[in-house]
């Protein structure tokens, strides 16, 4: 019988394995990564389309920014402040200073009734009046915007802030944005329904503001509320609930926000039956339908176009995980209600 002999086997050394130009599948230790190993991973696919999406924008808003300033002289479209604004007998006849006008030619009567005396009951006083101003402020929204989303595309590339505050449940860029254009866009909307009061203007501009930072309130105090893990004081009384709850506060800021726009369309649908639906209906009906007959067209595009953005705005709230995808819908919302705005007036205008 022979004697059992033990031999002892010597440990291979294991070699890290690193990574090739093929690729190679690593195993890595729960550690953190550092700041370079981060900046040198490949872009993730969301934050490449998102890229995308904003060249795509900017380049869309700049052709746009083009062409209003390309067909200014061609839009007939001042824009307006008034004190008072009363209404004219002249405009409801096709004949100004005995001259009978064609449809066709709806620009010079315009023009002729334009220089019209007026009664003593029938007073413009205008405050301010700027010549094709409606294609002025079209222009600046496009270019703000546009100038934006290259922001966000410098941003997003260099890696400052954007996808770290999409993360987190919020876009500051977005609501900065925000307050300019959909000011200036809603300015133009009032413009065209012959909403001039400066009350009017001045409340607009302020309450269009005050939306954003809601919006904007929102979304930080539901990122605050995520971070911190915020409850509400069990000895806390009914109205300390609704106080100190964050949702009750976020269903208050919804709820006045969204006020505020159903504010602003209710007042432009006012002013268009009480302004314009006569008009249309006078025997100078083609005339105004010549000159204004897309209003109607425009007031529903846009309205329909708004009332997404709080449908987005509560989704993402009550789904934070869709949040970076709810920005897909805010870019293509964003760039289809302005592109509508701009393609509805300058077709509109230009009608011969």
């Amino acid at each position: 019988m022979r004697p059992i002999t033990i031999r002892t086997v010597r440990p291979v050394p294991v070699r890290p394995v690193r990574p090739t130009h093929g690729g190679a599948f690593i195993l890595y230790t729960q550690q953190q990564t550092t700041c370079e190993e981060q900046q040198s991973r490949p872009r993730t696919t969301i934050s490449t389309i998102l890229t995308t999406m904003h060249i795509i924008a900017a380049l869309g808003h700049l052709i746009a920014f083009s062409c209003c300033l390309y067909f200014r002289k061609r839009l007939p479209l001042p824009f307006t402040i008034s004190q008072q604004v009363m209404h004219n007998a002249a405009w409801e006849t096709n004949t100004c200073n005995g001259t009978e006008y064609a449809v066709s030619d709806a620009q010079g009567w315009f023009a002729c009734v334009a220089e019209l005396p007026t009664d003593s009951t029938d007073v413009i006083e205008t405050i301010l009046s700027i010549e094709s101003g409606i294609a002025l402020l079209i222009a600046a929204f496009t270019l703000i915007t546009a100038l934006f989303h290259v922001l966000c595309v410098y941003a997003n590339i260099r890696d400052i802030l954007y996808m770290n505050k999409l993360r987190e449940g919020t876009q500051p860029f977005r609501w900065i944005e925000y307050s300019i254009t959909y000011t200036i866009m809603t300015l133009c909307i009032f413009q065209l329904n012959q909403i001039t009061n400066i009350n009017a203007i001045v409340l607009l501009i302020i309450s269009s503001v005050a939306q954003m930072i809601m919006g904007f309130a929102i979304e930080e105090i539901n990122r605050q509320r995520r971070q911190h893990h915020h409850s509400v004081d069990p000895s806390y009384t009914f109205f300390q609930r609704i106080i100190y709850h964050p949702q009750m506060i976020v269903a208050l800021l919804e709820l006045v926000a969204c006020l505020i726009m159903i504010g602003h369309f209710a007042l432009i649908w006012y002013n268009f039956v009480s302004t314009f639906q006569p008009l249309l209906d006078s025997p100078a009906s083609g005339m105004w339908d010549e000159l204004y007959g897309y209003v109607w067209l425009l007031n529903i595009v846009i309205f329909s176009l708004y009332t997404l953005f709080p449908i987005i705005h509560i989704v993402v709230y009550f789904k934070h995980e869709w949040y970076t995808y709810g920005e897909f819908g805010y870019v293509i919302l964003s760039f289809a209600s302005k592109m509508s705005l701009v393609v509805i007036v300058l077709l509109g205008s230009m009608r011969e």
